[in-house]
């Protein structure tokens, strides 16, 4: 559901590695993790897209999730953030930024 990809989003925000992560490693995302579950996607809009907003309601033209590719990376930092990249319903490809109990403005 929509809300398990949500939990996941904030859960593998936590996800921290106990080792120092090198910048840009590559890792896989959790086994069972609701992101990947493209049913569970499919009317989110991409989080990293401005939406502008529609005097009439009408946000069907909205660029929305379609899926994530398998591995997310460690762009450095702190908390460990994680870099993710999901194909939109316009056809490209978006980078999203989660980071766990941090402010997204800081870096």
């Amino acid at each position: 559901t929509m809300e398990n990809a949500f939990v996941d989003f904030i859960e593998l925000s936590h996800v921290r590695s106990s080792n120092k992560v090198p910048t840009f490693r590559c890792a896989k995302f959790p086994r069972g993790c609701a992101i990947l579950n493209e049913s569970s996607i499919r009317n989110l809009p991409v989080l990293s897209v401005e939406i502008p907003i529609s005097p009439n309601s009408n946000y069907i033209d909205v660029v929305r999730m379609v899926k994530f590719e398998p591995i997310y990376k460690y762009p450095g930092g702190n908390t460990q953030p994680k870099l993710l990249t999901c194909l939109g319903s316009d056809g490209n490809r978006y980078q999203m930024l989660l980071k766990g109990k941090e402010d997204l403005r800081k870096d």
